[in-house]
């Protein structure tokens, strides 16, 4: 919620969010200062809006590799990565040697 409210504003109108409904806990929302969550309250309206329980279904892509619910919660990015490049049909190449070379 804190990333939205504090990036929402850079959206032009149509542009898509990501939501991770994982995070729109209560503790989470007021933390960020909002009375409702915004992803039920049609304040999004302008944009398009993909929500989703990125957290839980991170942490079930992780779960062959043994990782606690920590370190599983700590690739999320890179699985709503994987789900960027697959939506816009880009290769993931080019991330993937980026990676290689970074964690060399």
């Amino acid at each position: 919620p804190a990333a939205l409210k504090t990036n929402v504003g850079a959206l032009k109108p149509g542009g898509l969010i990501i939501a991770d409904t994982g995070e729109f806990t209560k503790r989470n929302l007021e933390k960020a200062k909002y009375e409702v969550s915004p992803i039920e309250d049609g304040s999004l309206a302008k944009w398009q809006v993909l929500a989703f329980d990125n957290s839980a279904l991170t942490v079930e892509a992780v779960k062959p590799f043994g990782l606690g619910n920590k370190d599983a919660l700590r690739c999320k990015n890179m699985w709503t990565l994987g789900l960027a490049l697959w939506m816009f049909d880009r290769s993931r190449e080019p991330i993937v040697d980026w990676l290689k070379a970074k964690f060399a």
